[in-house]
């Protein structure tokens, strides 16, 4: 009798259902079906403990046909071959999808703050200018790049950064230092502030 044939006669002496057998063995109540019905045979360790459950010697389960041992040996070699390619193939998956994010990551983690509603004030005093932004909780504003406005001597052009910032700082105001400019056009000069991204204005404020 092969070992799905004494599986199942075994199950049914002892009043067991396929379902009942399978919550003993932590397999599904279709892999009992399986063994019982000779689709596939149950691997060398699960044997062992079907052996226990069954209150079933291995002699018995397994019987004297070695055709029955190699076809168990066989597929057991080849749900470990698929097990590790399957683990190869997932750990592959998580290294590209890692690589992935860690690249998207690098593209948004420094950006120009190019919205006007994230530009909430701007304070100037003599040798500074405070600026408040309003940006989403998970970015900071970082850096700055001030230079001359081709409209006059009063006006510059400022040009905000912000960087994702997952700690809880959360930087909303950033002080531009003003000692870098020219002397005939310091702070005092200044009538205007032209906030600017990549493509131009985005804000103005009047001192």
């Amino acid at each position: 009798m092969e070992i799905g044939a004494q599986i199942k006669a075994r199950r049914q002496e002892l009043n067991m259902t396929q379902e009942m057998l399978a919550n003993k063995l932590n397999v599904g109540r279709s892999t009992v079906s399986n063994w019982e019905i000779g689709r596939n045979y149950p691997d060398l360790q699960l044997i062992v403990s079907i052996s226990d459950v069954l209150n079933l010697s291995l002699d018995t389960l397994l019987g004297k046909e070695s055709e029955v041992v190699k076809d168990i040996a066989r597929d057991t070699n080849i749900r470990k071959s698929q097990s590790r390619k399957i683990k190869i193939l997932s750990a592959l998956l998580i290294v590209v999808i890692l690589a992935g994010l860690f690249g998207i990551y690098k593209v948004v983690e420094y950006r120009d703050i190019s919205s006007p509603e994230q530009i909430l004030s701007l304070q100037a005093y003599e040798d500074r200018l405070v600026i408040t932004t309003d940006l989403p909780f998970y970015r900071s504003v970082v850096g700055y790049t001030i230079g001359n406005s081709p409209d006059g001597n009063d006006t510059i052009e400022l040009s905000l950064s912000s960087q994702i910032d997952l700690s809880l700082d959360h930087q909303q105001k950033i002080v531009v230092e003003t000692d870098s400019l020219e002397e005939d056009m310091g702070i005092r000069s200044l009538k205007t502030v032209d906030i600017v991204d990549q493509n131009g204005i985005i804000k103005t404020f009047e001192l």
